[in-house]
This record gives C-alpha cells, sequence and structure tokens, in this order.
C-alpha cells in the first residue's frame, strides 16, 4: 500500500508541475523549456505529438549461451523500448531520438514584440547511453544536434549540444522493483537538461532581426517529457 502512495503521488506530482499547455498531448508530450530568445517550444512539431526514441545497441543483462551479450536494432529486442523481463532483458543501451517542438504564431524574439512573427520547431538529434537501475528508474547521458527551421528563419541555426543527465521515472515499476514486466514503461516521467554549446544571437536565427538576443558559449535549457512505450504492443512476443 505504501508503495501505491508513494507511486500514485510522484505521478500525480509530475504531471500538474507542468505547464496547463500539456495536458492536451498527454499521451506522448515532449517539451523545451523556453530559451533566453526564441520560444517556448510547448507546441506540436512536424511529428505531432510523438518523439522517436529508439534503442540501436543492446547489452543483455546476462549473456545467452553461445551468443553474444549485445544485440543490436535489427533485433525486436532493442528496438523501441528494449526487452525488460525474461532471458532477453537489456539492462544498459544506447539510444537514438528524433524530436520536433514548435512555438506558437509569436514574434522570433520577446524584446522585438512586432518583428518577425511566425511558428519555429527546434529539432534534437542525439545519441544517448541508457542504463536501468532497476524496473522504475532509468538514468541516461549523451549527446546531439539541435536546429531550427521555421517561417521567420532565413538561416537554419544549429549547434551541437551535451546531455550530461537523463532521469526516467515509470511509475508501474514501482511494484516490481526486483522482478521487471513487460508493462513497467509504459508511462514515463523523463527529465534532462541539454547544454547547448557554441552560443547563438539572434542574426543566427534572421539576419534582418535587430533584437539584442545573445547567449553564452554554452546555454542550459531543460527538457520534459510524458513518455508512452508502445513496444509490448508492437512486438509482443520479444516482450
Amino acid at each position: 500500500m505504501k508503495r501505491l502512495l508513494i507511486g500514485l503521488g510522484l505521478a500525480v506530482l509530475g504531471i500538474v508541475c507542468v505547464p496547463a499547455t500539456a495536458r492536451a498531448n498527454i499521451s506522448w508530450w515532449d517539451y523545451l523549456e523556453e530559451m533566453s530568445g526564441p520560444g517556448p517550444f510547448d507546441r506540436r512539431g512536424p511529428l505531432g505529438v510523438f518523439t522517436i526514441d529508439t534503442g540501436v545497441a543492446c547489452r543483455l543483462a546476462n549473456v545467452q549461451e553461445g551468443g553474444s551479450r549485445w544485440t543490436f536494432v535489427t533485433s525486436t529486442n532493442c528496438l523501441l523500448d528494449p526487452t525488460r523481463k525474461g532471458p532477453k532483458r537489456v539492462q544498459d543501451f544506447f539510444a537514438v531520438r528524433l524530436g520536433a517542438s514548435s512555438t506558437d504564431d509569436v514574434s522570433l524574439f520577446q524584446d522585438r514584440p512586432n518583428e518577425l512573427t511566425g511558428k519555429v520547431t527546434a529539432w534534437t538529434v542525439d545519441l544517448r547511453y541508457k542504463r536501468r537501475l532497476d524496473a522504475a528508474i532509468v538514468l541516461a547521458a549523451g549527446g546531439g544536434v539541435i536546429f531550427f527551421t521555421g517561417d521567420t528563419l532565413d538561416s537554419h541555426a544549429a549547434r551541437p549540444t551535451v546531455t550530461p543527465l537523463s532521469v526516467e521515472f515509470t511509475p508501474i515499476g514501482l511494484f516490481h522493483r526486483n522482478e521487471p514486466q513487460k508493462y513497467d514503461g509504459l508511462v514515463g516521467l523523463r527529465f534532462e537538461q541539454i547544454v547547448i554549446l557554441g552560443g547563438l544571437q539572434a542574426s543566427d536565427f534572421n539576419s534582418r532581426s535587430t533584437s539584442t538576443f545573445k547567449t553564452d558559449n554554452t546555454d542550459l535549457i531543460r527538457r520534459f517529457s510524458i513518455t508512452v512505450d508502445i513496444s509490448p504492443f508492437v512486438f509482443p512476443r520479444s516482450r
């Protein structure tokens, strides 16, 4: 009963703490916290409400007799959210994520409210190393690139990124800490901090902008996600 109350409490807290605009997209929601320039990126992007996130190289928790401990994207045990139970259970894996979130039809920079109004999309592509601590907690770190497209941009600003820490909490897994089940990742709450390297300024987005927007060589943004694991339904036999 105590575990039930803790799990429900953390899940409710995670949902309540996100901005109100997220509630319509609770099935799968990805939000980049407002940067010091454009944003906030809290609307559906070209991918809809989904973010593509899949394993590409996975290390099995137990060595298979006569086989390798590693399995790859060609195996259903590694695709999407890698297998959580049984002899093909995956403990460590590398995952690729492609995400896109957009702004509303607003001015490109807040300090120029009547200049360059339109929608801008932030695209993120990254590779992360992920490790399951147990059925409820996954830690990750990695890097990639962020780039921007939109109505008011005359160039495609792009910068490398580093994700020093990503934490994913799956409440259902609280009930199976020692014996993971295939539906433990059905709903997840993910928080991570992204470091944008190289600095950005207004002219990187539009050469005609008169905004004073400029970042240092590193710009910290936070990312919040509510995730849904569809792999048990796509690959039921391997889960």
